[in-house]
C-alpha cells in the first residue's frame, strides 16, 4: 500500500475511533442524567410522605392514648406529652444554634468575599437571628393585645344586654324576685354570660393556629433552600448523600412539630395542613433547583436566602424559650429530656455527609503517606526483598506505561 492509502486508512481508523469515543460518552451522559433525575425525584417522594407520615404519628398516638396537655384528665399523658414536647426543644434549639446560626454565618461570609456585602462593623448573622426573634415576639403580642381588647369590648357589650333585658323586666311589673331569678337563668344558660367563654375558645384557636404557622414557616424557610441545594446537584451520588443529611433531622423535626401543635391545642385540620405545608417545601426546593440547574450562582449565593434563614433561626429561638421551655417545665426529667434531644440532634450534625466527607480527608493524609511509604524507593519498599522490590517496580513500570498509553491515545483522538 502507498503512504497516501495508509494515511487515508489511519485517519478512518481515527475518525471510527473517535466516533465511538463519543457515542460512549453521550451514552454515559444519558445515563449519569437519568440516574440524577431518578434520585432527585426519589429523594422528592420520600420527604414528602415520611415527613407528613412522622408530623402526623404523634396525633394517631395522642388520639389512641388520650393525650390532655392540660393535665386534668390524664396527668400521666401530660406528663409524657411535656417530656416529649422537652426533647422536641432540645432538637430545635441544637437546630437553631448548631445547624441554621453557622450556615448564616457561613453564607455571609461568602457574600462578603464576592463584594456582595459591605464589610460590618458588628456580627451580622446574631443581628438577624434576633431580628426574628423579635418579630416573632412584636406578632404574638400584638396578636395577643387585639384579641385582649376585642374580648373587653364584647364584655361590655354584655353587660349592657344584659342591664337592658333586666330594666325591661322591672318596667313589665315583674318583681325583683323573679329579676334575680332571671338572672340565676342567664348565668345558667344566658347568651350574654356565656359569650365571653366563647370568645375565650376563639382566641385560643386565633393564637394557637398562628404559633404554629409561624413554628412551620421559621423551619420551611431553611428546608426550601436544603432541597434548592440538591436539586442544584449535579452528581447521583451527592443527591443521595444530601438526602440522607437533610432527612435524618427533617423526619424528628416533623415529629416534634406535630408534638408542638398537640400542646398548643391546634385543630387536627390545621394541624394536617401544617404539617403537610413543612412537607412539602423541600420536594418544591429540589424542584426548583431542578429547573434553575445551570444557575447556582444567583441561587446559592443570593442575599435573600441567606437572611431568610438568618431570620428563620431567630422565630425558631423564640418558640425555644418561650413556647416550650416557659410554658412546659416538669423538673429534672424535662431537662434530661431537653439533653436527649439535644445529643440526638447533635449526632445528626456530626453524621452529616459534609462531615463525613471531612473526616474521611482527614484520614485520608496518613492513608497517602501509608501508600507513599509502601511505593518503590520508600521506607518500608527497601525492607524488602530483591524478588519484592523488582514485582513493585514492575507494577510501577506498567502503570506509567499505561499512563503514557492513555496520553498518546488522547492526542490522537483530539
Amino acid at each position: 500500500m502507498s503512504p497516501l492509502e495508509d494515511n487515508t486508512l489511519i485517519q478512518r481508523l481515527t475518525n471510527t475511533v473517535h466516533l465511538l469515543h463519543k457515542d460512549n460518552e453521550d451514552d454515559h451522559e444519558d445515563k449519569n442524567m437519568s440516574n440524577i433525575l431518578v434520585a432527585k425525584g426519589v429523594t422528592m417522594v420520600i420527604l414528602c410522605t415520611v415527613s407528613i407520615a412522622m408530623g402526623i404519628l404523634p396525633m394517631r398516638v395522642a388520639r389512641r392514648l388520650k393525650w390532655n396537655t392540660s393535665g386534668v384528665e390524664n396527668p400521666r399523658s401530660m406528663k409524657l406529652v411535656s417530656l416529649l414536647l422537652g426533647f422536641g426543644g432540645g432538637v430545635l434549639f441544637c437546630t437553631t444554634f448548631l445547624h441554621l446560626l453557622p450556615e448564616v454565618k457561613e453564607g455571609l461570609e461568602h457574600l462578603a468575599a464576592d463584594g456582595k456585602l459591605p464589610e460590618l462593623n458588628f456580627s451580622l448573622a446574631e443581628t438577624l437571628t434576633c431580628t426574628g426573634f423579635f418579630i416573632m415576639y412584636l406578632v404574638e403580642e400584638s396578636v395577643h393585645t387585639h384579641l385582649r381588647k376585642k374580648q373587653a369590648h364584647r364584655k361590655e357589650n354584655s353587660n349592657k344586654d344584659v342591664t337592658k333585658s333586666t330594666n325591661e323586666l322591672v318596667e313589665n311589673g315583674q318583681t325583683l324576685a323573679n329579676c334575680v331569678s332571671g338572672h340565676s337563668h342567664y348565668n345558667g344558660h344566658g347568651h350574654s354570660h356565656h359569650l365571653p367563654v366563647i370568645m375565650d375558645e376563639k382566641d385560643d384557636f386565633v393564637i394557637s393556629s398562628l404559633r404554629g404557622l409561624l413554628i412551620v414557616l421559621g423551619l420551611s424557610v431553611h428546608e426550601l433552600f436544603e432541597g434548592l441545594a440538591i436539586g442544584l446537584e449535579s452528581s447521583a451520588s451527592y443527591v443521595w448523600y444530601m438526602f440522607a443529611g437533610v432527612a435524618a433531622h427533617k423526619f424528628v423535626i416533623a415529629f416534634c412539630i406535630g408534638l408542638e401543635l398537640i400542646a398548643s391545642n391546634t385543630r387536627q385540620y390545621l394541624s394536617v395542613i401544617y404539617v403537610c405545608t413543612f412537607a412539602i417545601v423541600s420536594p418544591l426546593g429540589i424542584a426548583i433547583g431542578m429547573f434553575l440547574v445551570g444557575e447556582e450562582s444567583a441561587t446559592a449565593n443570593g442575599i435573600l436566602p441567606v437572611l431568610l434563614q438568618g431570620l428563620a433561626s431567630g422565630t425558631l429561638l423564640y418558640v425555644v424559650f418561650f413556647e416550650i421551655l416557659q410554658e412546659h417545665r416538669t423538673g429534672l426529667q424535662q431537662y434530661i429530656s431537653i439533653l436527649f434531644g439535644f445529643a440526638v440532634m447533635f449526632g445528626l450534625q456530626i453524621l452529616r455527609p459534609a462531615n463525613i466527607v471531612a473526616a474521611l480527608l482527614w484520614r485520608g493524609r496518613s492513608t497517602v503517606h501509608h501508600i507513599l511509604a509502601s511505593s518503590p524507593g520508600g521506607p518500608r519498599e527497601r525492607r524488602k526483598t530483591s524478588n519484592e522490590r523488582s514485582t513493585a517496580y514492575s507494577r510501577h513500570a506498567k502503570s506509567v506505561g499505561a499512563a503514557i498509553l492513555r496520553r498518546i491515545l488522547s492526542r490522537l483522538l483530539r
